[in-house]
């Protein structure tokens, strides 16, 4: 059926109650002046009840549909050049008989802008009268690559049963119906035991919860009904995800010699620590499809570093990269879930970031492991710094030549720390070696924060700025007021965590000797 677009149009403006009542018309084919290039009509602006303008634009014809995102954009900007309005003063309304070339760049708009935006389907009859107005399903917001933090690998003697098993399990995966997904293989080898051999491990892009649900349904009734079951009573969007994700891969039988989960934190672990190598990466779909993706990506991205993992996180951004921005403050603080002070603290750094200028770059890096005690432990049988919690967030104005440094570390807040049978008292039943078990569930990450006060330590922030190579502050616990910083004065004085360690040597000792005893062999401790 064809219809006249400005028929339709002028029938939509003379009934707006069909939209939303409250609306009441400012002007049909409203004039909007450009001194910077082609002006503007919009078809129908109106105001709600709340003062707000809205932006009715009526698409009919497939060439109009075409380019209503174009015209969007561009009686957004006349509006506020010529009225000075407000994001929050303005809404954005698209109407369309037919929206199959519409959907995809309007839900990427929505969910991509700032601005408060609807589609509604119209249902017209012969003469273009409205008879229904109904509102239009948007596509799912798309995440871009992000991996799901559930992961599994299973390992072989021989190469060639790897390779045959990799093949076999991404193919199995496919006929799940999972198509985004990538499996590396790899070697691995642990002298202190005299093994080694191969490996694949599997991850996949992170979908919605109810493509989990319909993948598990599609295979196992009785496995939907007992995770849902499971789930039931979880708090966080989150871990429901997460649970389903990795119960859509479960009963996907390939041959291995042994089969584990897998997870960010242990393939960043073992690569680390060179016990594993990556000889390649199989891609599949969306993986397989960017042109642009390196090995080290994904890598990267399986150890967590792009916000996938409850311990760190980095990444280095441009200002004028606003999209790698965002990505940044929607990530970063996954693995400061407990951590208060710092998550707080970076994000108004973060903030203050954006007051520089377009050419200043920044470097986020943060290791958060929230759990004292295994820190304390790591410190005193290996004595190497890399497992003490810490961030860096360096600010690198190039014009000026001025670089500034957030940090955060673990200091000592003055009071005495309780003892090794306190603790384990107060926290673990009366022994330090059930604090394990609470950490491999993550319990112990939302306890750390009174253990780290009865340790007599806190987290703490620190702040250097940099101008042309020569120091011109160092300071203690730095805060942000608009494009400025302030802050205490930095003491030579305050004894930071490694001085804390020397100075309690034998509760260092206990501490260790104590929480080693259900993880270590106690003919090593």
């Amino acid at each position: 059926m064809s219809f006249n677009e400005s028929v339709v149009r002028k029938n939509i403006a003379a009934f707006l109650n069909l939209i939303e009542s409250g609306l009441t018309l400012v002007k049909e084919e409203f004039f909007l002046p450009n001194e910077f290039g082609s002006r503007g009509f919009i078809d129908i602006l109106a105001r709600d009840k709340d003062g707000c303008l809205v932006v009715i634009e009526v698409k009919i014809s497939k060439h109009s549909e075409r380019e209503a995102i174009t015209e969007l954009f561009k009686y957004l900007a006349l509006l506020k050049q010529n009225m000075s309005l407000k994001d929050s003063e303005i809404r954005l309304l698209v109407i369309s008989t037919d929206w199959r070339e519409l959907l995809t760049p309007f839900s990427e708009f929505h969910w991509n802008t700032n601005y408060n935006s609807a589609g509604l389907m119209a249902v017209v009859d012969s003469s273009g009268f409205p008879l229904e107005l109904k509102p239009v399903e948007l596509l799912e917001r798309s995440t871009g690559r992000k991996i799901n933090e559930r992961h599994w690998l299973q390992v072989y003697e021989s190469k060639s049963g790897r390779d045959v098993g990799a093949v076999a399990y991404a193919d199995a995966i496919q006929r799940r119906g999972i198509k985004n997904f990538v499996v590396a293989n790899f070697t691995y080898e642990y002298p202190d035991w005299d093994v080694k051999g191969y490996g694949f491990y599997f991850a996949q892009q992170e979908e919605s919860l109810e493509f989990y649900k319909g993948v598990l349904q599609s295979f196992s009734e009785e496995l939907f009904q007992e995770i849902s079951e499971c789930t039931a009573t979880y708090k966080s969007d989150e871990d429901i995800l997460n649970e389903f994700a990795s119960a859509s891969t479960d009963m996907v039988y390939v041959p291995a010699d042994e089969k584990e989960i897998g997870h960010p934190e242990k393939i960043k672990g073992y690569l680390q620590n060179e016990s594993w190598t990556i000889e390649g990466i199989a891609r599949y779909g969306i993986f397989k499809k960017d042109i642009r993706l390196t090995d080290q990506e994904i890598i990267n991205d399986l150890c967590g570093f792009s916000g996938g993992s409850y311990t760190w996180y980095a990444a280095t951004i441009k200002l004028a990269n606003k999209a790698g921005l965002n990505e940044v403050k929607d990530r970063y603080s996954k693995c400061l879930y407990h951590n208060d002070t710092w998550r707080r603290a970076i994000r108004d750094y973060i903030e203050y970031f954006e007051t520089k200028d377009s050419d200043s770059v920044m470097r986020l890096s943060i290791f958060n492991s929230e759990n004292i005690l295994e820190t304390v432990t790591l410190m005193e049988r290996h004595g190497e710094l890399l497992y003490v919690p810490n961030f860096v967030l360096a600010i690198e104005d190039p014009v000026i030549g001025e670089l500034e440094i957030f940090y955060g570390s673990i200091s000592v807040n003055g009071q005495a720390p309780k003892t090794v049978e306190n603790i384990a008292r107060k926290y673990f039943q009366g022994s330090l070696s059930n604090a394990p078990m609470q950490a491999f569930f993550h319990a112990i990450s939302k306890i750390n924060n009174d253990i780290l006060s009865d340790l007599g330590l806190f987290y703490d922030l620190g702040y250097t700025r940099i101008v042309n190579g020569d120091v011109i502050s160092k300071a203690r616990n730095p805060r942000i007021r608009g494009s400025q910083v302030i802050f205490d004065d930095f003491r030579e004085e305050d004894e930071g965590f490694v001085g804390w360690l020397v100075s309690n040597e034998s509760l260092v000792r206990n501490i260790s000797r104590d929480y080693s005893a259900a993880i270590y062999n106690p003919m090593e401790i």
